[in-house]
């Protein structure tokens, strides 16, 4: 369209120019006149002049003189009514590219606008897809994740199976400590009585040991369980520890042992959170983008289809040709040159 304006354009352009040079002759030959009309007048005022001061005028040399100068007028109104024709063609010629320069001005700012939105586009796109990226990298991957979350499970498990093995010895040492009170209850009753065995030479020690060992194997035979190493020596240190100080060590290590249980899930937690905080932002970035894409879109379709409106109505208004009259005052622009 923009190009069949110029063909337009140029082809009046081609016809003005023609005209004007055209004109630019004829102009010069009734210059040429013009200057011989003056030299002759100048010359016919002195034969004039001198007749007159010979004789006097006669009816032929002014009938001459007249027309001479009514020829020069006429060529003056020539000329003055050419100038006027090329100035009017000049303004046309003007009026004619000013909507042409105008919108190749906005296009040229449409296409810089374009660039600086892809130029935006493009930079949205790295930082989305860098941002997506990050959740694409192996230890950000859902499984990865998945076997984290299983880990923590597997670890929250084995912490559980620990405070009720804890929980357990606890119960076995409390059962222990009953025994061996028990044992020692015994053994000042045979203090009480040692003056009645004495004589008979059997040790009373003996006795509230094998009581106190009777009591210890009934307290502990009937459930069957059997103490490792470690339980051994726990039980071999029972007399060191009081019983409050036992209690605040399993209360120490099971409330341990629930601070840590508690630790993990909060770090679930705050580790979901943060992933779905994450997911989130980025759905809203992605939103937010395509908004923008779209609304660029419209903008460049809108200011597009108002440039092709305004070359159609400059292509109507001249009538697929080239308009001899001038659209402001409507006078002929080749009226001049025929």
């Amino acid at each position: 369209m923009l190009g069949s304006l110029d063909v337009t354009t140029g082809d009046a352009l081609r016809s003005f120019h023609d005209a004007l040079d055209q004109a630019q002759q004829s102009l010069q030959r009734d210059e040429k006149r013009l200057s011989a009309t003056v030299q002759l007048l100048s010359d016919l005022t002195l034969e004039v002049d001198h007749l007159k001061a010979e004789r006097a005028p006669s009816s032929a040399t002014c009938q001459r003189r007249e027309a001479l100068q009514a020829e020069k007028v006429k060529a003056l109104q020539h000329t003055r009514h050419q100038r006027e024709a090329i100035a009017a063609t000049a303004d046309h010629i003007q009026h004619l590219q000013a909507p042409r320069l105008k919108l190749t001005k906005r296009v040229d700012a449409l296409k810089i606008d374009v660039k600086v939105l892809r130029r935006q586009y493009g930079l949205r796109a790295a930082q989305v897809h860098a941002f997506i990226a990050q959740f694409l990298q192996p230890q950000n991957s859902l499984e990865n994740l998945r076997c984290q979350l299983a880990q923590l499970q597997q670890e929250h498990a084995t912490q559980a199976e620990a405070v009720k093995m804890a929980q357990r010895r606890l119960e076995e040492q409390k059962a222990d400590l009953a025994a061996l009170e028990a044992a020692d209850r015994l053994g000042t009753t045979s203090d009480s009585n040692g003056n009645a065995t004495a004589g008979n030479g059997k040790a009373p020690r003996t006795k509230s040991g094998d009581e106190a060992a009777a009591v210890s194997t009934l307290a502990t035979g009937g459930n069957d369980v059997q103490l490792d190493a470690a339980d051994e020596e726990c039980a071999a240190d029972v007399p060191l520890f009081t019983e409050a100080e036992r209690r605040a060590e399993a209360t120490r290590r099971r409330s341990a042992q629930v601070a840590a249980h508690k630790s993990a899930e909060t770090q679930q937690v705050e580790e979901r959170t943060r992933l779905e905080a994450l997911r989130v932002d980025l759905k809203r970035q992605v939103l937010l983008l395509c908004q923008e894409i779209e609304e660029a879109d419209a903008a460049q379709q809108r200011e597009q289809k108002a440039y092709h409106d305004a070359l159609n109505d400059s292509v109507g208004e001249a009538d697929g040709g080239v308009l001899r009259q001038c659209k402001r005052c409507s006078c002929d622009l080749f009226g001049g040159f025929s």
